[in-house]
């Protein structure tokens, strides 16, 4: 049954055919292709696919983050009823680290190891117009909304005396610093061991509840759809293969590819000895993509 109070809700971000290439040495290269789907307020976008899919080129041109010789060729990305596509660089500034936010994959290389995670947190505050002494105090509080012990302490450490799944709620905050409406996760415990994973998981899932969060979840973990997401975005080749409610699609999924991601996910209620099912073959290079 489709829920009608969440379909009636104006979405956050619209994406709407949104196609953007690489100039290549004799042709521009597609990377992605006609890419649409929306984010509804205080909903979990999960937006998966293998590597090569084109998640993470989609939300760098979401964000007006693609590096040349990247561009957007067409679309739109609605923003809170703005299209961002087109924005002066000075615009996107002023939206990116504030209105949205992102966490990478890889917390140590998001961070400057020379400098300390209080200071990190609290620029992030300074080039949006706070002052030293209330984004240091902000810095504090971020510290302990994400889980941080002893912060009067640590505050003042570096990222490299932080463990891998302290410097990830380190990047999280930063990303919360001035307190967004849009949260998109790149793969953001794919560095991590499980047991921290969970605790990201819980806390990125704690933090949507408590601060009315939107969130744009990139990642191949189909396990990762099912804890946090709501709603479900299937990419391949650059395309998108599928996309609904996340219970809807796992329940009878229409495409052959999102069957078949389903199908490589291990399960502990399988057979003893029953071997994973791989789907075969590999992701098309842009450059040479198949007919159909």
């Amino acid at each position: 049954m489709t829920d009608i109070s969440v379909q009636s809700v104006a979405p956050l971000l619209n994406v709407e055919g949104l196609s953007a290439s690489f100039a290549g040495r004799h042709t521009n290269i597609r990377i992605i292709d006609n890419v649409s789907f929306e984010v509804k307020p205080r909903r979990v976008l999960g937006i998966v696919g293998e590597s090569g899919s084109g998640k993470s080129v989609t939300v760098r041109s979401v964000l007006g983050m693609l590096r040349h010789p990247g561009r957007i060729d067409t679309g739109k990305v609605m923003f809170n009823g703005r299209d961002l596509v087109g924005l002066p660089e000075t615009e996107m500034r002023k939206i990116r680290g504030k209105d949205i936010a992102m966490v990478f994959q890889d917390p140590q290389a998001a961070l400057n190891p020379v400098m300390t995670v209080g200071e990190q947190i609290a620029e992030a505050l300074v080039v949006h117009g706070a002052g030293r002494a209330a984004a240091r105090e902000r810095a504090l509080e971020l510290l302990r909304q994400v889980g941080i012990p002893d912060v009067e302490h640590n505050v003042d450490q570096y990222p490299h005396q932080f463990s891998g799944g302290m410097r990830q709620r380190v990047v999280i905050a930063i990303a919360l610093a001035n307190k967004p409406l849009l949260l998109i996760a790149d793969e953001p415990t794919t560095a991590l061991d499980v047991t921290i994973q969970a605790q990201i998981l819980r806390l990125l899932c704690d933090l949507k509840d408590e601060l009315g969060l939107s969130i744009i979840m990139i990642t191949h973990d189909m396990g990762v759809v099912a804890e946090l997401c709501d709603d479900l975005v299937v990419m391949y080749g650059g395309r998108v293969m599928e996309r609904g409610r996340v219970a809807d699609v796992f329940s009878a999924p229409r495409h052959p590819y999102t069957a078949a991601l389903l199908h490589s996910v291990p399960r502990i209620d399988s057979d003893t000895g029953s071997q994973l099912r791989a789907i075969p073959g590999s992701p098309p290079t842009p450059a040479r993509l198949p007919s159909g």
